[in-house]
């Protein structure tokens, strides 16, 4: 299976957690983002992400059947999902199909998701989710502005990038190496 996940339960809690970037196909997952929109539950979604979670791997269910089978059978009153980026993306998507199945998802954690479901606030199932979902953003972390946030990409991380290196060749010199024309031709050649 391409996605990977464990569950824990507590007394009355059930959590499945998904797993992040482990490998380089988990970064293609992460940055691959075409939106599909054939659902049942009509909202376009991250492409990569959730054709990992349909394949069925040469078994008879997907991922998200197997874990919608958990539940079922875990008795448990409160049920949730989580994960950190990659796995943020696939607990979303996740607790979105077994939401729009009807079965009961207390919450959804994640920390520093990627953007995964296109909001739609017409639609049932998404306004579901949306009320049951918490995300944690790093303010410098990339992966949950991929792919829609150009302003970011474009303006603060360059800029947060050319201090960053400000403050490795100080660094550098304050060591008796002087890197200044090094980075300045670095960032040159980035463009």
């Amino acid at each position: 299976f391409l996605v990977q996940w464990a569950a824990v339960e507590s007394a009355d809690t059930l959590f499945v957690a998904c797993n992040g970037t482990d490998n380089p196909t988990d970064v293609i997952m992460t940055v691959g983002y075409a939106q599909r929109d054939d659902k049942p539950h009509a909202l376009s979604v991250a492409s990569s992400m959730q054709t990992a979670l349909d394949n069925k791997g040469g078994r008879a269910e997907t991922t998200v059947d197997r874990i919608s089978a958990l539940v079922r059978g875990s008795g448990k009153p409160k049920v949730v999902l989580c994960g950190h980026s990659l796995g943020g993306g696939y607990a979303i998507l996740a607790a979105l199909d077994m939401i729009h199945r009807g079965l009961p998802i207390t919450s959804v954690l994640t920390f520093g998701a990627p953007q995964v479901v296109v909001p739609d606030p017409a639609n049932s199932t998404w306004q579901k989710l949306n009320a049951i979902a918490v995300l944690y953003v790093n303010a410098w972390d990339i992966v949950p502005r991929l792919p829609s946030c150009d302003a970011w990409l474009n303006d603060v991380l360059p800029s947060a990038a050319l201090s960053e290196n400000r403050r490795l060749a100080t660094a550098a010199k304050v060591l008796g190496y002087d890197l200044s024309g090094k980075i300045a031709h670095m960032l040159e050649t980035l463009g």
